[in-house]
């Protein structure tokens, strides 16, 4: 089974920077994500 975009940034959105309250997909610190032969 591959790893698709949508679920990575499903699994970052779960970290939350701790002085924001927000999750850091939300906060824009993730700007790309690539998946290259099951690699992230």
């Amino acid at each position: 089974m591959s790893v698709t975009q949508e679920q990575v940034l499903a699994v970052l959105r779960t970290v939350q920077d701790p002085d924001l309250h927000k999750d850091i997909v939300t906060l824009g610190f993730v700007k790309d994500v690539r998946i290259a032969g099951g690699a992230v």
